[in-house]
């Protein structure tokens, strides 16, 4: 979902992981903790997408190796 470029939307994340809303920000938290996303509040949402930074160039070159 986060190899488009786009944001997404925790709860769209929670719905295809198959996981609670509140699972899927956990995760989420600690990815942006480290640098692979970045995350914008925008209401009661946050909304994520992969980051500019080596870790998130890392991830999505890794999300590219992954769909080969």
């Amino acid at each position: 979902m986060l190899r488009g470029g786009v944001e997404v939307c925790v709860c769209d994340v929670a719905h295809v992981l198959e996981v609670t809303v509140s699972t899927a920000s956990h995760h989420l938290r600690r990815l942006r903790a480290a640098g692979i996303v970045t995350g914008r509040a925008d209401g009661k949402w946050v909304h994520y997408s992969l980051a500019a930074t080596t870790a998130g160039e890392l991830a999505r070159q890794a999300l590219e190796a992954a769909s080969l």
